[in-house]
This record gives structure tokens, C-alpha cells and sequence, in this order.
């Protein structure tokens, strides 16, 4: 059964809208995006993986050779832009980039002054969104292990509803994987969440504007 839509497929490449709340891969009995695929596909491999909390663009690959294409695309810088919208228990947020070293620790990560591996992200657009809470459109620059949300917390500005880096709260988290460029051997096409509506349309109109730019770039 899949608990997912399909966006893209391709060359085997496949691209799915991850809901938040479903496994990327998990070890042992349970749900997952990659377990499903490999009813179809048992050699399917996931070139990258979105936190649990975090829906959106995922890609699976549905052979080794596929997987080899994306992982050297990765290693070579030729995955994206990988644009990411989040709402953050804060009010404000400054534009632009952002450096630090990012170490995990068990399930967790945190930023250090030395000793981690450098992480980079840019955040390109705010909007005042409900309850106080801010909206946001991040480049994600590296793909660290909960890079995103530690880097964030770190500034004050945690995930709204992320347990693990900020405090308590009723809301569901959201964060999406927004929109993805594929590499040269997919065309450089650009792949879109259907998820990215939950965010207020002043942040959706920034992803669009970042996504045209990279079409006619």
C-alpha cells in the first residue's frame, strides 16, 4: 500500500511527495517510504532521506546504476536547488547566509565551534504567518543530518512543534521539501511538493520566484 503520490518518473528515477509523519527508511517492521517502493522494486535505494517530520520531495532510485548516477550528481553539486519552507516559533528572522559546524549526537544535532562537519544554508524570504509564528523559504545548501532544524533552533528560532530542538507545543510541525532540481541526466527539471500550500501565499510566491529563476538561469 503507498501512502504517497508519485510526482516524477523517469529513467529509474523515482520522485514522490513524502507526507510528514511516514518513515523515509526505518530498520525493522514498520512503515516506510523505500519499504513500499521495494515491493515493486526490491534493488530500489534512496540517494537522500527527508526527517519524519518533514514532507515533501523525496527521490528513490529503482536500480544501482540509477543510484550511482544520483550519488555522483550529489557528490558533484549537481542536485538542485534544494528550496525548503518552514513555519518557526518566532517573529522575526534575518535574511541571508548562514555557516556552521553541525555535529550529531545520537538522535539529535547540534551546532559546535569545532569538530563538525561545515553546514550551509541560505534563508531567502520571512512572512508573518498565524499565531505569531513565522514562515520561511531556505536554500539548504548541505544536507546534514537535521541540519535545518538545529541550525534554526540554534538561532532562536526553532521548528514550531519540534519537540526535540524547541519546546512543547500542540501544532503539528511543518516543514517541506519544497522543490528539488533534478541533475542533467533528468534535464535540470525542477520537482514540486504539493505540500509547500500549507504555508502563506507571501512565502509560496517567493518559492515560485526561486524556481523560475533557476528554470531561466
Amino acid at each position: 500500500m503507498c501512502f504517497f503520490s508519485i510526482l516524477l518518473q523517469h529513467r529509474g528515477t523515482l520522485v514522490v511527495d513524502k507526507p510528514a509523519g511516514l518513515s523515509s527508511e526505518q530498520r525493522g517492521p514498520g512503515q516506510s517510504v523505500i519499504a513500499s517502493i521495494r515491493r515493486r522494486y526490491p534493488d530500489a535505494q534512496l540517494p537522500h532521506r527527508l526527517d519524519r517530520i518533514t514532507s515533501g520531495v523525496l527521490v528513490a532510485c529503482m536500480d544501482r546504476e540509477t543510484t550511482a548516477a544520483h550519488n555522483a550528481a550529489i557528490a558533484t553539486g549537481d542536485w538542485g536547488p534544494k528550496l525548503y519552507l518552514a513555519r518557526l516559533a518566532a517573529s522575526t528572522l534575518p535574511l541571508g547566509e548562514r555557516k556552521a559546524y553541525v555535529r550529531r549526537r545520537g538522535k539529535r544535532a547540534e551546532v559546535v565551534r569545532s569538530g563538525g562537519k561545515p553546514s550551509f544554508l541560505d534563508v531567502l524570504c520571512t512572512a508573518e504567518a498565524p499565531g505569531g509564528n513565522l514562515d520561511v523559504l531556505i536554500l539548504l545548501r548541505t544536507g546534514r543530518y537535521h541540519q535545518l532544524r538545529c541550525m534554526l533552533a540554534h538561532e532562536g528560532a526553532p521548528l514550531l512543534g519540534d519537540f526535540l530542538y524547541g519546546e512543547y507545543s500542540p501544532h503539528e510541525p511543518l516543514l517541506c521539501h519544497a522543490a528539488l532540481g533534478l541533475p542533467p541526466f533528468l534535464d535540470r527539471r525542477i520537482v514540486r511538493s504539493t505540500f509547500a500550500s500549507s504555508f502563506v501565499p507571501e512565502i509560496r510566491d517567493a518559492l515560485e520566484m526561486q524556481i523560475q529563476r533557476h528554470l531561466h538561469s
